[in-house]
């Protein structure tokens, strides 16, 4: 599948933000799109901005305390109230540029991201149209790095040596895995960055890897990313990948959660590991800025040139990012969370040190940005170069599922079976009373004519089909352990009549039976579903849990397809 079918509308009409996740976490997985402010007068000035979900903790800190000053005060004296949402830094774009999103500020986690939105503008406005988004101004700084377990850095040769792209595609593609480096307990090495066609960091991450294919740090060409030294250097990285997903806050929270059994490493944020309490680790957690280069993730708030943004909004747009960029909220932001300081009034101190797994005189050699052209060419590279998926679908079709309630899940399944590629490969479990013989591993398409015909009837043998599904992922995994394995979940109520109990599956999950992990993914459609169960599943395989309705579980399934 093309990126670009992902990006449309030009470069990006990315997918919706999605209400569903459920996951608790402050480090950018919150999608709800709720107001910060509940206590809004009725006469104060609206400010709608839409930040990226890495500064999500920071930008609510502030919020509270900009609403709680004097200057939080439009010219004629009403008060201004920061209606903030939060989600990927490209997911954006697609609303902004289709006008569902109205909001007067743009703050994604990169200056990259800036051209994208002014290229779907253009794009579908025509060429004679002004772009929306002008000149920025860096609120936060924090550069994109690989986030490394010590022990495993230390292999490696950090911190005496300096360590790179070149060596993650090297170790990557190693059949030997860290026995190559002295550690054959370590096993196979396990990487993690998020989807580029919706996250900042993989986005970086996949131009970094070009970068450092061709030995450039800046004028990476179209040729470039196209030649046959760029994908074999993508695929040798990307062969390591244990999934995607949308946030970086979530590769952060599975690595504090399930240790370094889960990644070896992931593409982060400085400030994600700066501020993680090294109490919780197993290991402490370093930076290792990229040898050939990184980018920075420097925060830019750009106020939009659009129709519905009055001169009274951009006033109150100037208030509110001046008061972020005073010396005491640069200071919080430094200090409780992580970030560099754009007011360079504010010098660096913790927790950008050693203490930390920080360096703050990193990073050394930084990536030129390029142009538009050159980023569609390198996604739709990493599309067609990125590790082929093989899932197994489990889909409930008990009595409760009838009606609208199945017609919108068969939907959604179909969906996020359009986003696979014609090379990955699918199973599919359906069960109700019992759980039904599942069918062979085949293309995604030929799954997709099998949901039409699925209907409901009976009850649900929830636990023997997720059981079913995680012994077929896992005899696929041993079969093709080059391919990302996963579960895919869902059901609409409690199990009521399998011979699995949830005591005796819980312990069966994970990675124990192949050197392969096998992630599930569960979906509670419906009030009904065992939130509790489906969640505890989910976190014991390394997938995550989600919460759907009909109004919104296309946008669930289109979320777990960008895991893949």
């Amino acid at each position: 599948m093309k990126t670009s079918r992902i990006l449309g509308l030009g470069l990006c009409a990315c997918l919706a933000a999605c209400s569903g996740r459920d996951r608790s976490s402050s480090r950018g997985t919150d999608r709800s799109g709720a107001a910060s402010d509940v206590n809004v007068n009725v006469n104060a000035l609206e400010l709608a901005v839409a930040f990226s979900s890495e500064k999500k903790d920071w930008v609510q800190d502030a919020i509270t305390a900009f609403h709680a000053s004097p200057t939080a005060r439009t010219a004629d004296g009403r008060p201004i109230r920061v209606r903030a949402t939060f989600g990927g830094s490209i997911e954006p774009i697609e609303q902004i540029v289709g006008g569902r999103s109205r909001v007067t500020v743009f703050s994604p986690a990169s200056s990259l991201v800036i051209p994208l939105l002014n290229d779907a503008w253009l794009g579908a406005r025509g060429a004679t149209a002004r772009p929306i988004a002008g000149a920025s101004e860096q609120l936060v700084l924090s550069p994109v790095v690989i986030a490394m377990w010590r022990p495993m850095a230390e292999a490696l040769g950090w911190p005496r040596e300096r360590i790179g792209w070149a060596d993650l595609a090297t170790l990557a593609e190693n059949p030997r895995g860290w026995s190559a480096h002295g550690h054959p307990e370590w096993g196979a090495f396990k990487l993690g960055h998020t989807h580029p066609g919706y996250s900042n960091s993989g986005l970086i991450a996949v131009l970094a890897a070009n970068y450092a294919a061709m030995h450039k740090v800046r004028d990476l060409a179209e040729a470039d990313v196209r030649s046959d030294a760029a994908r074999s250097f993508v695929r040798d990285l990307e062969s390591a990948v244990v999934h995607y997903g949308r946030s970086t806050g979530f590769f952060h929270d599975e690595l504090e959660q399930h240790g370094p059994s889960y990644l070896s490493a992931a593409i982060l944020y400085e400030n994600l590991v700066v501020t993680t309490d090294a109490r919780q680790l197993p290991f402490p957690l370093v930076c290792l800025y990229p040898e050939e280069g990184t980018m920075w993730a420097d925060h830019p708030y750009v106020i939009l040139d659009a129709d519905w943004v009055t001169p009274a909004h951009k006033d109150a747009a100037v208030r509110f990012r001046d008061f972020l960029l005073s010396r005491p909220i640069q200071e919080r932001a430094l200090r409780t969370f992580g970030f560099r300081p754009a007011n360079t009034d504010v010098p660096l101190s913790a927790p950008i040190d050693a203490a930390h797994g920080a360096d703050p005189r990193e990073p050394q050699t930084l990536l030129a940005t390029p142009d538009t052209r050159v980023l569609r060419a390198a996604l739709d590279g990493w599309s067609e170069d990125k590790r082929a998926v093989s899932v197994v679908v489990v889909f409930d079709r008990s009595s409760s599922m009838t009606g609208a309630r199945i017609q919108a899940a068969k939907a959604g399944l179909t969906q996020f079976l359009a986003h696979l590629r014609p090379e990955d490969r699918v199973q599919l479990v359906t069960f109700s009373s019992e759980v039904d013989d599942s069918t062979p591993e085949v293309p995604p398409a030929d799954i997709s004519r099998r949901v039409a015909t699925i209907f409901a009837d009976g009850h649900t043998a929830l636990y023997d089909a997720i059981d079913r599904a995680r012994t077929l992922a896992f005899a696929s995994a041993r079969r093709d352990p080059r391919r990302i394995h996963a579960v895919v979940v869902l059901t609409d109520g409690e199990d009521t009549s399998s011979r699995t109990t949830a005591d005796a599956l819980l312990p069966r999950l994970g990675d124990a039976e192949a050197g392969t992990p096998v992630r599930i993914f569960t979906i509670g459609y419906g009030a009904e579903a065992n939130a509790e169960v489906l969640r505890s599943i989910a976190t014991r395989a390394g997938g995550a849990y989600y919460s759907g309705d009909v109004q919104n579980i296309r946008a669930i399934y289109e979320e777990v397809a960008s895991f893949f």
